[in-house]
């Protein structure tokens, strides 16, 4: 029975096998993300669904208070944020990988609670997973932190 189900071309890898992009393009890659160590700050991006705007006061506030309640046992810390009409870059200092994740999972889950909550609405907030970036170099961060409020 086996070999006959190899024969019809079930299981194993298969062209256009796999979830297809959200949107008109390819979100954030799925691969293994790379180490991160607590000296080296991370450029983390998120980026919003078109219907919500993250410039408005109402939607700072809520990030800011999401910011304030990520639990310190995921040693995570927010330095700084930047919010963009449909995308938030925050400049974090993470323990591990595994802090970084966490952290991200449980800021990302009280943003877009806090957002629906002031915006009166439901569903999904943002578009994909977070996005994050090790910055290396001082040059990085400045580079990364130029044009920010």
């Amino acid at each position: 029975m086996t070999t006959e189900k190899k024969k019809l071309g079930w299981g194993g890898k298969r062209p256009g096998a796999g979830a297809k992009p959200k949107g008109d393009k390819a979100g954030v890659s799925h691969r293994t993300r790379a180490e991160v160590n607590a000296r080296t700050p991370l450029l983390v991006t998120l980026r919003a669904c078109a219907d919500v705007d993250l410039r408005r006061a109402v939607s700072l506030a809520a990030i800011q208070e999401s910011i304030d309640q990520i639990p310190e046992r995921f040693e995570l810390r927010v330095l700084r944020f930047s919010a963009k009409a449909h995308e938030l870059r925050l400049l974090v200092r993470a323990r591990d990988k595994r802090s970084l994740s966490r952290g991200m999972q449980s800021f990302g889950v009280r943003l877009a609670s806090a957002l629906n909550r002031e915006l009166d609405t439901w569903g999904d907030v943002f578009v994909d997973r977070y996005e994050a970036r090790a910055l290396e170099t001082p040059d990085a961060v400045r580079d990364a932190t130029r044009n920010w409020d």
